[in-house]
């Protein structure tokens, strides 16, 4: 079941998130989305807090004067979001939010997410909301692991091969956790 509260880690959930623009986001998501779906069916989110028009039809799932929730089909485009569905994702939602209403979207969206569904998040804020089993961290820089939030895992996509990311990620069912070996 998907745990929403705050305090509660949801098994279901691994976050990426990134310290800026191009730190590797997109493309170690589905990476990682690639490499799971073989073993489950993943649902993928991408949240941004910029709103604009779509560059192309998604399905409007839900309209609030904060939030808007999308649910994105097309894997002919070059929006992150047809990225991931290419990559092997079975379901793909697309959240556009304030920073502050995004908890509360994300709590929306879960209604359209399959019970067992694993949940891989592109976003660099969910995480003040709901607590990810784990959370990555993209960096352009090593430095910058210092002035970034906690993570379980950081990811500098210039020196490190998304296959040492990948190895250190396990599922038990419909969890994800931290290979500690």
């Amino acid at each position: 079941m998907l745990k929403t509260n705050k305090g509660m880690i949801n098994d279901q959930l691994l976050i990426v998130s990134g310290t800026g623009r191009n730190t590797g986001k997109t493309s170690l998501s589905c990476k990682l989305i690639s490499h799971f779906s073989h073993a489950s069916s993943i649902t993928a989110i991408k949240t941004t807090h910029h709103f604009h028009a779509l560059s192309y039809q998604m399905v409007w799932l839900k309209n609030a004067p904060e939030y808007s929730i999308f649910q994105d089909f097309d894997k002919n485009q070059e929006k992150d979001s047809s990225k991931m569905l290419k990559a092997g994702a079975s379901n793909v939602f697309y959240i556009q939010s304030k920073r502050e209403a995004l908890g509360k979207a994300f709590l929306d969206l879960v209604k359209f997410i399959p019970e067992q569904s694993l949940i891989i998040c592109e976003s660099g804020g969910l995480k003040d909301f709901i607590q990810p089993a784990v959370s990555i961290l993209c960096i352009k820089e090593v430095s910058e692991i210092l002035l970034a939030p906690q993570a379980d895992l950081y990811y500098d996509y210039k020196q490190e091969h998304s296959s040492s990311i990948i190895s250190k990620i396990q599922l038990n069912g419909c969890k994800w956790s931290i290979n500690r070996l």
